[in-house]
């Protein structure tokens, strides 16, 4: 049963049901696009050099791509660890541990990848 006012907002019983939905469904298609983008990537490295593959990658379309990839990912990452934490951790402090724990590791997994390309960048530049 919905109150008028849920019916109006359109929020579930947690108000954030449908944000959440929302930014999973755009991190995926997010992570499609430059998904396909990061496989041409690869592919294009075949056979290649290490020094070729460095400069390939310090190229700035090819790190801005890399780095969204990077970002979609680990944020589409985070919100699906979220849910699973949310539905199959029952406990309160065990939940709240688990949601941390999935948050830094998203955000760390992000952050020290993001560094690997800047660095790869300050390297050739």
């Amino acid at each position: 049963m919905q109150t008028t006012i849920k019916k109006t907002m359109g929020l579930g019983s947690a108000k954030v049901g449908t944000g959440h939905f929302v930014k999973q469904r755009i991190t995926a298609f997010a992570n499609l696009i430059l998904g396909i983008a990061c496989l041409i990537i690869i592919l294009c490295s075949i056979g290649k050099t290490h020094e070729q593959i460095i400069i390939m990658i310090a190229h700035p379309l090819t790190s801005i791509t890399l780095i969204g990839f990077v970002i979609s990912f680990c944020l589409h990452m985070q919100l699906g660890l979220r849910v699973i934490v949310e539905d199959y951790i029952h406990g309160q402090l065990v939940r709240i541990i688990a949601l941390l724990t999935t948050l830094f590791f998203s955000y760390t997994i992000m952050l020290s990848s993001i560094y690997m390309i800047i660095r790869i960048n300050l390297l050739v530049y």
